[in-house]
């Protein structure tokens, strides 16, 4: 337990889920070296408090989430087209997957130091499926990624023609979701369309005592 100092300066910060830290000249993280997996990472920092004799207030923190958060979805565009199906595999988003994040910016700025990208499994759809994602959305390092992926058109067990697509480069923002959607449809060029909600959507406030 620690007690207020009347008349003493304090500043707060939290940080959840970090790789190595560097501290500012107020003791502060500054910068956060990170490598992406599947934890998410958040960060908080209070107005500064002045302490009192008594009855001093609460700290209040706004917990950011510094990741961009990512779904992977294919639409089957040839449902009513009995006995087709679709296999879209070696998904591919190709952007940082390592770096550092100065979180004394606003936003936060975000600079690589890998860029091994992310994989996703591949996914299937038939005529009974009008949709399907990847099951687990992935948290990644914000910045500009592209998405490359490979179609497969199957009847009856044999593939009938196999399509590649690479997308045009799309920019994640920290602290936002995002859905890539995928649309096959035979005879068709395929569709990838891009999502997102808003950063609100994806920030938390609490109070601490």
């Amino acid at each position: 337990k620690q007690y207020w100092l009347n008349g003493a300066k304090y500043n707060f910060a939290a940080l959840a889920n970090a790789g190595t830290v560097t501290l500012g000249t107020d003791l502060l993280p500054k910068t956060v070296t990170y490598t992406a997996d599947q934890t998410d990472l958040v960060y908080a920092k209070s107005a500064q408090y002045t302490g009192k004799e008594s009855g001093n207030d609460l700290v209040a923190f706004t917990f950011q989430h510094l990741l961009s958060k990512v779904n992977f979805t294919v639409n089957n565009g040839s449902q009513s087209a009995t006995g087709y199906s679709f296999q879209v595999r070696d998904i591919v988003i190709a952007g940082a997957s390592a770096g550092t994040c100065d979180v004394t910016t606003t936003p936060v700025t975000w600079t690589a130091t890998a860029n091994n990208g992310y994989t996703i499994a591949d996914i299937t759809v038939d005529n009974t499926t009008a949709s399907k994602d990847c099951g687990t959305a992935l948290l990644v390092i914000p910045g500009a990624v592209t998405v490359s992926f490979n179609v497969d058109i199957i009847m009856g067990g044999q593939v009938l023609s196999t399509k590649s697509y690479t997308s045009a480069a799309t920019t994640l923002a920290p602290a936002n979701s995002y859905n890539f959607v995928v649309t096959p449809t035979v005879g068709e060029e395929i569709k990838f369309t891009v999502s997102n909600e808003p950063t609100s959507t994806r920030d938390t406030g609490v109070t601490v005592q």
